[in-house]
């Protein structure tokens, strides 16, 4: 019995002193899809496993698909667990959303389910990372701007 009670308390130890925290967050997208005659149905949005390099542009987990009613889009998503979210949301901004040089964005014609899609790429250098203040805390706003579809 002191051998098991001696086991429990030093696995519940090692929990403590080794064990990694891991976190979440909820950011959102937003932006404007500029379109001549073109209907988008679908928007693809890189998600958190993407932008820090756990998955790879082609991996089905690299984008979150939402339909989109209009041009203008405002959607949330929420982060995969990691401790680099248990940081500030100013520290999260700089050193896990500005990480990648530039946003792959998904855009879907039509019907046609998830085929063929429009891809574009948005520079680091033209995307707005906000805070915003929501029910008390700060939620992180990635802002796109005007998506030109040429």
């Amino acid at each position: 019995m002191k051998r098991y009670f001696l086991t429990i308390t030093l696995f519940i130890i090692a929990i403590g002193v080794f064990g990694q925290p891991d976190c979440m967050t909820s950011f959102r997208y937003r932006g404007i899809i500029v379109e001549d005659s073109i209907q988008i149905s679908r928007i693809g949005l890189p998600t958190t496993p993407f932008i820090v390099g756990y998955e790879k542009k082609s991996s089905s987990r690299a984008f979150a698909i939402f339909d989109v009613n209009d041009s203008v889009f405002n959607v949330r998503l929420g982060s995969h667990l990691s401790s680099d979210f248990c940081r500030t949301p100013d520290n999260i901004i700089t050193f896990v959303f500005k990480r990648i040089k530039e946003y792959p964005i998904k855009l879907f014609v039509g019907d046609e389910k998830f085929k063929n899609p429009i891809k574009i790429i948005i520079p680091i250098d033209a995307i707005r990372f906000l805070l915003e203040d929501i029910d008390d805390r700060k939620e992180i706003v990635i802002d796109l701007g005007h998506i030109q579809i040429n």
